[in-house]
């Protein structure tokens, strides 16, 4: 039997854009995006997470380094040259890679109609799950429990972070969150 989908989640796959969108023209781009301090918060826990899972056991970090992901851990890569911080271990370096990752993403495709921005905050809520599935065009949504996504940002982080450095990632987040290409659904 033919298949007429195919869905990939490769946290690389941002590097193959353009790339997949030519092979595959008909392509649709999910991009999740998050709340930039809860999300550098979770950042920052799963980097050192990792990294203490690797610490004690050789086998994670050799499995993960043969895989590629290194987003995490004792052999991490940076997504994108850090400008003024360096601190794996501090939420600023994870704050910082935030904002390159996203204003790379929103100025090379923002205006293109096939990519689209899924608002981390709104997953809980079970319309927005319903106009996902819509705008990606699964039929047999049966099995698709809508109520599965729990929101687990933070009221309040406690830890300090740069405040330029945050405000920078906020206005990005709040400019982006303003496109209309895709409207919050």
């Amino acid at each position: 039997k033919k298949k007429l989908k195919y869905l990939s989640k490769n946290n690389l796959n941002y590097k193959r854009i353009n790339l997949i969108q030519k092979i595959f023209p008909e392509s649709i781009f999910l991009i999740p995006i998050r709340e930039p301090l809860n999300h550098a918060y979770s950042l920052l826990n799963q980097h050192l997470r990792f990294c203490k899972l690797q610490k004690n056991d050789s086998f994670i970090k050799r499995y993960m380094n043969y895989l590629g992901h290194n987003e995490f851990g004792l052999n991490h890569k940076a997504w994108n040259q850090s400008i003024n911080f360096e601190d794996l271990e501090h939420i600023d370096y994870w704050l910082e890679q935030w904002y390159l990752f996203y204003e790379n993403i929103y100025n090379n495709f923002k205006i293109k109609k096939n990519f689209n921005f899924v608002y981390y905050e709104q997953l809980c809520k079970p319309t927005y799950a319903e106009k996902l599935i819509k705008l990606i065009s699964i039929k047999n949504t049966s099995k698709i429990n809508l109520n599965y996504f729990k929101n687990s940002n933070k009221e309040i982080i406690d830890t300090k972070f740069d405040r330029l450095n945050h405000e920078k990632a906020v206005n990005l987040y709040k400019k982006i969150k303003n496109l209309k290409i895709y409207e919050s659904i």
